[in-house]
């Protein structure tokens, strides 16, 4: 989604979306998708006394990415306001209660393409292997140089409940402002599913590497086991979670196709991770269905 007109409707659909989703699952409606949405389902969610929310934003880090990130970072402030007050609006009422304990954290889909040979430099390796980030992407005199694995706010605790949101909400902007050079072979499934894996989960990744959750893995104290998980995916292009890494290989034998074009191409789709390896691991985190909130707002 590069065009400009593409852009500005991703940052609509963000504040509407984001907001919406989150909101939405205090014991309310889904609100009806917005038209800038090709299609999609609403559901009601019915869920009530849900204290903690654990939201998961997973940036492509691309290089067609930049102004899709300078349009999240303008409507991740709007989000986290309103979680914190339950106010969507400017009226002094409040429509839903605000959330008592928000974790937010980021990672990219830069899994790197070892052990094939890497069709970039930014590919080299495991890549940013899901962890979550601590330190901004993209150079900015206002962020700090490193910030903490998991974001962590607690709105009842605050004496200024507006002026800690909009440091709180500057805060994980810098971090979320993920830079434009990762690899181009982006796995956001992979990336996600790993991000929120238990390392003690029979769930095995690249390398017959474990997840990254807890009790053991460098994203542990990110997601609480009774809280509401949101997943919100920012990315322009087609996953690439690959079983078979030759895909990746700029000089494979059987996959000849153009190497930026190969991961949506219908013959290839033998090649990735099916789908329900994330419907079934992503539900495994989660005690009921019911916690778990899954957007994603992409682009072609």
């Amino acid at each position: 989604m590069t065009g400009k007109s593409g852009s500005l409707t991703l940052g609509m659909c963000f504040a509407t979306l984001g907001a919406g989703l989150l909101t939405g699952c205090l014991d309310r409606d889904l609100a009806p998708l917005n038209p800038c949405t090709v299609s999609g389902f609403v559901r009601n969610v019915a869920i009530t006394n849900v204290d903690r929310v654990d939201v998961l934003f997973m940036v492509d880090d691309s290089g067609s990415m930049r102004l899709e990130q300078q349009l999240l970072a303008t409507q991740l402030p709007l989000l986290v306001n309103v979680l914190a007050t339950g106010n969507l609006d400017d009226d002094p009422e409040a429509e839903f209660p605000p959330v008592k304990d928000l974790h937010i954290g980021v990672i990219t889909p830069n899994l790197g393409t070892d052990p094939a040979p890497p069709a970039q430099s930014s590919c080299q390796g495991v890549g940013d292997d899901a962890t979550l980030l601590t330190t901004p992407g993209s150079a900015d005199p206002d962020c700090e140089a490193s910030y903490p694995s998991v974001f962590s706010f607690i709105p009842e605790e605050q004496t200024d409940l507006t002026a800690a949101a909009e440091m709180f909400a500057s805060d994980v902007t810098c971090v979320a402002r993920t830079g434009f050079d990762g690899c181009g072979f982006e796995q956001q499934l992979e990336s996600v599913l790993k991000a929120v894996t238990s390392s003690d989960s029979p769930i095995r990744f690249n390398g017959d590497t474990a997840g990254q959750g807890a009790p053991s893995g460098p994203n542990a104290g990110f997601l609480r086991d009774d809280s509401l998980l949101s997943i919100i995916m920012v990315t322009d292009e087609d996953d690439c979670s690959a079983a078979d890494f030759d895909i990746y290989n700029p000089n494979s034998g059987t996959f000849t196709e153009d190497i930026n074009l190969r991961c949506g191409l219908e013959q290839n789709q033998d090649a990735l991770h099916p789908i329900s390896r994330y419907v079934d691991g992503l539900l495994a985190t989660r005690t009921t269905p019911d916690l778990l909130v899954y957007a994603a707002i992409t682009g072609v």
